[in-house]
C-alpha cells in the first residue's frame, strides 16, 4: 500500500469511527468523494464549515491533505496542510484538534 493510500484510508477510518462523536457535538458529516484517487469530507455546524480533501495534487502548498475551517462569524479561518514526513497519526490529531473549534 502506498503512503498516500495509507494516509487516505486512515483519515477515512477516523471519520467513520467518530461519526457518533461528531453528531453529538453538532457536526453533520458529508462524504463528497471517496475513490482510489481522492477522499473529500465536509463537516458543518452552526458555527461554520470545514473541509478535508485528500488527493495527490500536481502543485499545491501541501503533500496530500488540505484542511480548512471557515466560520460564519468574523473569526479567522483555520488551515492545515501536511508535509513530507507527517504521519497519519499526526495528521489526524492535527485535524481533530482544529475541528473541535466547530463543536457546539
Amino acid at each position: 500500500m502506498s503512503e498516500f493510500s495509507a494516509i487516505k484510508d486512515s483519515v477515512k477510518k477516523w471519520v467513520e469511527n467518530n461519526l457518533k462523536d461528531f453528531n453529538e457535538n453538532g457536526l453533520s458529516v458529508t462524504v463528497e468523494i471517496d475513490n482510489l484517487r481522492a477522499y473529500r469530507v465536509i463537516f458543518q455546524s452552526d458555527l461554520g464549515i470545514a473541509e478535508a480533501a485528500i488527493n495527490k495534487p500536481d502543485f499545491a502548498p501541501y503533500r496530500y491533505i488540505d484542511f480548512g475551517i471557515f466560520f460564519d462569524s468574523e473569526k479567522a479561518e483555520i488551515f492545515f496542510y501536511d508535509k513530507k514526513g507527517d504521519t497519519a497519526e499526526y495528521i489526524i490529531e492535527s485535524i481533530s484538534t482544529k475541528l473541535k473549534k466547530l463543536y457546539n
